[in-house]
């Protein structure tokens, strides 16, 4: 989609928006973060009292199409020859008004679970977390999908505590680095 490198603010979780969606302003914030002051982080205040939808697990089973397997197996295949390890994480799933299209997103994601750790690889299913991530069904969400700055502020302790235990993260940045992330900080809080 761009050509040459672009440094993202988490090459972790980095790719969440959907092509179609992106507008000049969030193609330029990708590129050239330092135009805008936060990184690029976009956050929502607004909330949405949504229905709650504790999920347990899929009730049916499904298998990958081919080319979801074979995407796996690239990534795979190419962490185990860089000598890598890799999370693989969905994020929390809402569909309280389609519970057809909320069990087969869980399946799908039951199948992925299954087949990255067969392969070695840790998998964290946010679906399932509910009580873990202490999220609040009245104040933390901004539609039925998303979580709002309140709701992403305790996904992200969460998911940052689960890193922090399971792999051995060193923080190699430079100190104008870290200054400029403590700047951004700084301008997101105001």
């Amino acid at each position: 989609l761009f050509p040459g490198d672009i440094t993202w603010q988490v090459d972790i979780i980095r790719n969440h928006t959907n092509w179609k969606s992106l507008d000049f302003d969030r193609i330029l914030n990708a590129i050239i973060p330092q135009q805008d002051k936060t990184m690029g982080v976009m956050t929502q205040c607004k909330h949405k009292v949504i229905k709650d939808t504790t999920v347990t697990g899929a009730k049916t089973k499904i298998k990958l199409h081919k080319f979801g397997y074979d995407t796996l197996d690239e990534i795979c295949d190419y962490l185990d020859e860089i000598g890598k390890d890799a999370l693989f994480l969905v994020s929390r799933y809402v569909e309280p008004e389609k519970p057809e299209q909320q069990e087969r997103m869980m399946a799908i994601a039951d199948e992925t679970e299954r087949y990255v750790t067969q392969k070695g690889y840790k998998f964290l299913n946010l679906c399932y977390k509910n009580k873990e991530l202490g999220l609040d069904y009245s104040k933390d969400f901004y539609n039925h999908r998303h979580v709002n700055t309140i709701g992403a502020q305790k996904v992200t302790n969460y998911v940052g505590d689960f890193i922090a235990e399971n792999y051995d993260i060193k923080n190699d940045h430079s100190a104008d680095t870290v200054s400029k992330w403590d700047s951004a900080y700084d301008k997101w809080l105001e």
